[in-house]
């Protein structure tokens, strides 16, 4: 069976534990070939620098910072990511706003969905 990321390798910034186990998880069980965590700017822009990436997914609030410079490198290198939030979208930059962005707590259904809206359906 072919999963929806399989052989995807996926950037994870998120500062809350539990929630980063979770998605660890749940990316592994949809076929990433490689998940790279991170729960802070600096050290997602380390592993940016250190390797290649197929897509990412900032949780917004970082321990009171924001992930948005991670996401200005995203940008920059043209690797599409994906928001998580706990807080209002309105909230966010409107530059930032054609973005998935996904409402803490999600289901994990939404996450497949959302990862294959951004990277499209895996291959037959």
């Amino acid at each position: 069976m072919i999963t929806p990321l399989a052989g995807k390798r996926i950037l994870v910034v998120e500062d809350e534990m539990a929630i980063m186990i979770m998605l660890v998880g749940a990316l592994e069980e949809l076929g990433c070939e490689a998940v790279f965590t991170a729960s802070t700017v600096i050290q997602a822009c380390d592993i940016l620098a250190a390797n290649l990436f197929d897509a990412a997914m900032l949780d917004i609030n970082l321990s009171g910072t924001t992930s948005y410079p991670v996401a200005a490198v995203l940008q920059g290198r043209g690797i599409p990511f994906i928001f998580s939030t706990g807080y209002q979208v309105e909230r966010i930059p409107e530059r930032y706003k054609k973005h998935i962005i996904l409402t803490k707590p999600y289901p994990m259904g939404e996450l497949a969905r959302a990862f294959t809206a951004l990277l499209g359906p895996a291959p037959r």
